[in-house]
């Protein structure tokens, strides 16, 4: 059986979306558990941040309780004093691991909850603001006002 510690520690990505079709639901919540644990490797983390934002699709509906360990995690781990250490560091020019931390965490807690107005989201914007990867950031952002479009666009065409 696969599990997410298996898949990060063989990276077979080009496997990902099959081994995700074999248990979807259980996946989830394993990635979900990698992802919000700040004591798992730093980048175990950041591959598994990137694997819930780009197959959220595959992983099905993520439960309400998912979602707030999700954006819980966040806030816990990025306190706006944090936040503020890692936006005087990116500006200072420093290289911190924690920057490319923020930024995909903030992503998949904008695609998983589609919600990306959060205080999370603003606080990540503003992280960010000024630098290529505020850009980077705005074009997920944009995406994420697509993918939310048309769920809801849907939506209504089949309610009437």
């Amino acid at each position: 059986m696969y599990t997410a510690k298996k898949f990060l520690h063989k990276t077979d990505y080009d496997k990902i979306a099959a081994i995700i079709r074999t248990d979807p639901i259980r996946l989830r919540k394993e990635f979900l558990g990698v992802a919000v644990d700040p004591a798992e490797d730093y980048c175990h983390r950041l591959i598994t941040f990137r694997i819930l934002n780009g197959y959220a699709q595959m992983f099905g509906v993520f439960t309400p309780l998912e979602k707030r360990s999700l954006t819980m995690g966040f806030q816990t781990e990025f306190p706006a004093k944090r936040l503020q250490q890692v936006t005087e560091s990116i500006h200072a020019g420093e290289h911190i691991c924690e920057r490319w931390l923020v930024f995909w965490y903030c992503i998949a807690v904008a695609r998983i909850t589609m919600d990306n107005s959060s205080e999370i989201v603003q606080a990540t914007r503003e992280v960010y603001k000024g630098n290529s990867l505020g850009s980077t950031l705005e074009i997920h952002m944009s995406k994420i006002d697509r993918l939310k479009y048309n769920a809801t666009h849907a939506a209504q065409m089949e309610a009437g």
